[in-house]
């Protein structure tokens, strides 16, 4: 029998877990009809168009917001102007304040990850999934390369046979980049919530109902506003860089030459901290100056991960990885819902922000990139990858799994509020086994 004390732990503690501020992540994405076949002109038709911010919003999604803006989670900071891509605010805030902390002027929230640890590179490329996408995706796959896709929602609609055939590729992390690339920082709180969700939502169903735990705002527009939407809404983690090869100009002025020197010059250059680059899958070039380059990387002994794996943290939010299970149990909040315990999930010290981030780059037309047909390839054991990685999250699978089972034994799925953090989850779960 339990004591009286942990009968009132318990009680208290479960009372915390179950307040309204909790959202099951399933019950915000639900797992999509197999009526509609991936790909099929009814399937692109279940989702807005690619040519503005959705107006077409889950009741489900704008009840979390509301919820998340009732407890105060959400800071009161009006929608930024943008002029060439930096931000002013008609209640004249200060843009590099303490309160709005815009990424664009220099400011650095402990939360963004900006830094790889030491020695470590992030491999990650934005704007997908585009057509160069799928040679990029054949080159990891030769070289046993993990990589981060940073994908931009409406293009996966129009472009989903290359987000499949990047899924036959072992190692390949999807993560979130906007509905359509706007300012995000310039959005009403309904509108970040749309450019989010709906992203979270295709990538989801056409991976097999995992759901995104990672997101890049395009240009590196963040305030503290859009922050705290991406982490309270939707548990996202905001990832942002510290390096700009500037491939992005290859649609314009820039030369395939620059991009792979500027490229090089960051692998020749200091390992502290690691390296967090800029890169797009836009352009033939993108991928022609990674692929040259790549033998300096392996070289001078660069540690190459995709983004989680740089912190051996959980790929989704109800997976460890593409190879896993997923897990009866939604948690929203910047926590995934097991923490590994071979690395720290803090960001490593931030250094100032690149002058790149101020930089704006016209969007690709969503919707205008035609489908590319790729043909399917084999997978390879995922085994490939750093053991490090691998062992990390072996540890964060097994924590997930136990979480599952607590939750099946319940007879439902749980989420768990950020500002409790796992301590208490693992003192719930300790507590009730006494009884």
């Amino acid at each position: 029998m339990p004591s009286p004390t942990s009968l009132v732990l318990l009680a208290f503690l479960s009372s915390a877990l179950a307040a309204p501020s909790i959202v099951d992540l399933h019950k915000l994405f639900p797992r999509q009809s197999s009526d509609l076949a991936v790909g099929s002109d009814a399937w692109k038709a279940s989702y807005p168009s690619a040519q503005s911010t959705p107006t077409d919003i889950p009741q489900a999604w704008l009840d979390a917001l509301n919820t998340a803006v009732a407890a105060g989670k959400i800071p009161n900071i009006v929608p930024a102007t943008m002029t060439n891509g930096w931000p002013s605010y008609s209640d004249g805030s200060d843009p590099s304040s303490a309160k709005i902390c815009h990424y664009t002027v220099g400011c650095v929230a402990s939360t963004d990850r900006i830094n790889a640890p030491d020695g470590m590179m992030g491999v990650a490329q934005d704007d997908g999934p585009l057509a160069p996408g799928v040679a990029l995706v054949d080159f990891y796959n030769e070289k046993n390369i993990s990589s981060t896709h940073f994908y931009i929602g409406s293009n996966v609609v129009y472009n989903v046979d290359v987000m499949q055939h990047a899924m036959t590729v072992p190692g390949q992390h999807f993560a979130v980049h906007t509905w359509t690339h706007p300012y995000m920082s310039s959005l009403t709180n309904a509108q970040v919530v749309a450019e989010l969700g709906w992203t979270m939502k295709v990538i989801a169903d056409v991976n097999g109902g995992k759901i995104p735990a990672w997101w890049r705002p395009p240009y590196g527009d963040v305030d503290n506003r859009v922050r705290a939407i991406a982490s309270e809404v939707f548990g996202l983690t905001t990832v942002i860089w510290n390096q700009d090869t500037a491939d992005w100009t290859l649609g314009t002025t820039g030369k395939v030459a620059d991009i792979t020197n500027n490229l090089q010059g960051f692998i020749n250059g200091a390992k502290s901290p690691g390296l967090l680059i800029l890169e797009h899958e836009l352009y033939t070039g993108c991928v022609d100056a990674f692929k040259s380059v790549y033998p300096s990387m392996v070289s001078q002994g660069w540690d190459m991960r995709s983004i989680p794996d740089l912190w051996g943290e959980n790929w989704y939010k109800n997976a460890v990885d593409e190879s896993s299970a997923i897990s009866n149990v939604g948690i929203v909040g910047s926590t995934n819902v097991t923490a590994s315990a071979a690395t720290s999930a803090s960001a490593s010290s931030v250094a100032s922000a690149s002058s790149a981030a101020s930089s704006s780059y016209s969007a690709q037309a969503s919707g205008s990139v035609s489908s590319t047909s790729v043909s399917s390839m084999s997978g390879v054991s995922s085994s490939v990858r750093a053991s490090s990685s691998a062992s990390a999250r072996s540890t964060s699978a097994s924590a997930f799994a136990s979480a599952s089972a607590v939750s099946s034994t319940s007879g439902a799925t749980f989420g768990v509020r950020t500002t409790l953090g796992l301590g208490a989850v693992a003192l719930v779960v300790f507590i009730a086994s006494l009884a």
